[in-house]
C-alpha cells in the first residue's frame, strides 16, 4: 500500500508581508488551512512545522484534520529537516510532500501530477518562464538572461523515502529542497506547475482575484 507523508511548512516570520501571513482570512479561513485541506485526502499523516507549536491558535486546525506539529528551525532548509525527522519515524511510507503553506490554491490535479511518478527520486512542479529576465547589478541592467530552460518552481515537492536520509545528513540551505537535492546530485524531475499556485508573499498578493481548485 502507497502511503504518502505530508510536510507543510509554516514556521517563517512573513517580514516581507507585515503580519502573519497565514493567518490572514480568505473567506472567513485562514490561509493556512486551505493548504491543509488540499494534501489531507492524498496523506496519511501531516506534519505541520510552525515556529511556536503551543500557540492555542493551531488547537482548532490540529484537531479535526489530525495534524501534528512540529517545531521549526532558523532556516526553511531547518524547519525541513525538523519534519523530515519526524516523517522517517512513521513506517511503511513511500514517500514526502513537502508544500509551502503560504500557497494556499493548491490544486488536487496538481498533486496528483506529482504522485504519478512514485519511482523519481525527486519531483518538483513548475511553469516555464515567459517573461523578459533582466541581470541587474546595482541598479544597472548588465545583460538579458536567456529564458529558454528557465522555470518558476513551486511545491509541493515530492521526494521518494530513501531519499530523505541524504537531506537529512547535510547542513546545506537553499530555498527549496530541490536546491538541496541538485548539491547532492539527486535527480530532480519536473512536471506542470499551475499559474494559480502562487504564493503569498507581499502585503497586496491577496488583493488579486483569488482561485480556489
Amino acid at each position: 500500500m502507497v502511503m504518502i507523508i505530508g510536510i507543510i511548512t509554516a514556521a517563517g516570520e512573513s517580514r516581507r508581508y507585515g503580519s502573519n501571513k497565514l493567518w490572514e482570512l480568505i473567506q472567513d479561513r485562514p490561509l493556512i488551512e486551505y493548504s491543509i485541506q488540499a494534501l489531507h485526502p492524498y496523506v496519511g499523516r501531516l506534519f505541520l512545522v510552525v515556529a511556536s507549536p503551543e500557540d492555542p491558535r493551531w488547537i482548532p486546525l490540529t484537531h479535526p484534520w489530525n495534524i501534528q506539529l512540529v517545531a521549526g528551525g532558523s532556516t526553511r532548509s531547518e524547519s525541513v529537516r525538523n519534519g523530515l525527522k519526524k516523517a522517517i519515524e512513521t513506517p511503511d511510507f513511500t514517500g514526502v510532500l513537502i508544500h509551502d503553506g503560504a500557497r494556499p490554491f493548491l490544486s488536487s490535479a496538481l498533486i496528483q501530477r506529482l504522485l504519478a511518478q512514485p519511482h523519481q527520486p525527486m519531483v518538483i512542479p513548475g511553469i516555464p518562464v515567459v517573461d523578459t529576465i533582466k541581470y541587474v547589478n546595482n541598479g544597472t541592467v548588465t545583460h538579458t538572461v536567456d529564458r529558454t530552460n528557465l522555470w518558476q518552481i513551486q511545491t509541493p515537492q515530492y521526494v521518494r523515502q530513501d531519499i530523505i536520509t541524504r537531506l537529512l545528513d547535510t547542513t546545506i540551505d537553499a530555498t527549496d529542497e530541490a536546491g538541496i537535492a541538485e548539491s547532492l546530485g539527486i535527480p530532480v524531475s519536473i512536471v506542470d506547475g499551475d499559474p494559480h499556485n502562487r504564493k503569498i508573499t507581499l502585503a497586496g498578493d491577496l488583493n488579486h482575484p483569488t482561485h480556489f481548485p
